[in-house]
């Protein structure tokens, strides 16, 4: 697995998240393409937590653009739903 991270994007060979301004003030958006799975599920949530602790407000996740998302996927979007370190960010 080939990983390549940017100040607002990371990808992988299945995978990409990029940073983007949300669409209503004080939000972000994580938009999230390709596969989502063991593989790769830790780098998205790592992405998201960072997003979330980085600029403090609403992160939406769009996930318009995923393929495939498993189990480990779904734990890394609940982990980012309720993050200990950001208790007053909010992830939808």
């Amino acid at each position: 697995m080939t990983t390549t991270t940017c100040s607002d994007a990371t990808w992988t060979a299945d995978l990409a998240v990029a940073l983007t301004p949300g669409s209503r003030p004080g939000t972000t958006s994580d938009c999230v393409s390709g596969e989502i799975d063991s593989d790769n599920a830790m780098i998205l949530r790592r992405d998201l937590l960072t997003s979330l602790v980085s600029h403090r407000g609403t992160l939406l996740v769009d996930l318009s653009q995923a393929t495939f998302c498993d189990c480990s996927g779904l734990n890394a979007l609940l982990a980012a739903r309720m993050p200990p370190c950001a208790p007053a960010a909010r992830c939808v």
